[in-house]
This record gives C-alpha cells, sequence and structure tokens, in this order.
C-alpha cells in the first residue's frame, strides 16, 4: 500500500505542475486508498475467526479452481507443510486443497525435483478439511515449476516441482524439508 502511495503521489506531483489545483490532486491520489481502506473495514467486521490474519508468508487463493488451473499450467504455488507431513494450498475462507509429493524424479543444480499430485479435479469443491489451528502450521513454502528450455513449462509436461520454505530451505530426495549442504562443505562446528 505504501509502494501504491508513493507511485500516486509522484504522479499527482508531476501532474501539480500541469495546471491541476492542489487539492484535486490530493483528492485523486488518496481515492484508492479510501477504496482499499473501506474493503479492509469489511474483512475487519466479518465475523469469523481468521487464524492466517496478517501472515505474509502464505497467498490465499480464491477457488479451489483457480489453484487447479494454476498447478495444471504449471505455475508457482504458495502451500504449506503441515506438522502431519501434509502439503496444501489455503483458500481464502481457510478451506485447503490437498497436494500430493509423489516420486523423487532427479535432482538439478542441487534442488530436488518430486511428482505432484493435486486432489481432485477442476470443477470440484475443496475438501471439508479447514485449516483451524495455526499451531497446525509447519512450513510456509513455494512449490517451482521445473523449468525447460522454452522458460516454464506446458500442461502436457509432468507436473514436477521443487519446494523452497520462507527460510530458504528445500525439500530433499526423502521429502524432508532442510538446509540445502554443498557437496565438499565442511558442517561441522570444530
Amino acid at each position: 500500500m505504501l509502494d501504491r502511495l508513493l507511485r500516486q503521489t509522484a504522479i499527482g506531483r508531476m501532474q501539480l505542475k500541469g495546471g491541476r489545483s492542489e487539492d484535486n490532486a490530493i483528492n485523486w491520489m488518496t481515492d484508492d486508498i479510501d477504496e482499499d481502506l473501506d474493503k479492509h473495514e469489511q474483512v475487519e467486521k466479518t465475523p469469523s475467526n481468521d487464524i492466517l490474519k496478517g501472515v505474509n508468508l502464505l497467498h490465499r487463493y480464491k477457488t479451489a479452481g483457480e489453484i487447479r488451473r494454476l498447478f495444471q499450467a504449471r505455475r508457482p504455488l504458495s502451500i504449506l507443510r503441515l506438522i502431519d507431513q501434509r502439503f496444501c494450498c489455503v483458500l481464502q475462507n481457510n478451506f485447503i486443497v490437498m497436494l500430493h509429493c509423489m516420486e523423487f524424479k532427479e535432482q538439478i543444480a542441487g534442488a530436488c525435483y518430486h511428482l505432484w499430485q493435486i486432489d481432485g479435479d477442476l470443477d470440484d469443491e475443496p475438501s471439508q478439511q479447514q485449516l483451524t489451528n495455526k499451531e497446525d502450521i509447519e512450513h510456509y513454502c513455494i512449490l517451482l515449476p521445473k523449468l525447460s528450455i522454452q522458460g516454464l513449462p506446458g500442461r502436457n509436461d509432468e507436473p514436477i516441482f521443487t519446494l523452497i520454505d520462507s527460510e530458504w530451505k528445500e525439500i530433499q530426495r526423502d521429502k524432508t524439508i532442510a538446509i540445502p549442504k554443498i557437496v565438499g562443505a565442511n558442517y561441522s562446528s570444530s
């Protein structure tokens, strides 16, 4: 929001030089901010117990269909690793769409790539599972597709992804999430 305000302020100052009055420029700059605040206040007033409110390490998706379309298009996804070792994407209402890390495929430049699956079809509603406790979250992660020579893979490519968490830990061959190890480096504290 601050970045948006600074850009709008700069544009407003440039327009002031073009003959707009200062009051009109300021009103124009703050219109969008007022709209954002109104939306934020509406969210605040909804009676919900949002356990993820204020968490900036996670993108919550509008629909399960959006998650499935992004997965099928082999695009990056914001996911969670739960303490019971399951993976999921989270909807805005805290319902979850499960993802499954399948077999290890290959290691490229130190990154381990696995075959992934997603629950359900494009039109399916999310499972009735809802994230109700912030303590169930072990890692905030991003699922990154294996790139091809042309860049992002296509829909017909296998769903092969690697995973990095918010602390730069990576998924390993055995599906654990750990700090990457550099071959030949000494990690002992002697």
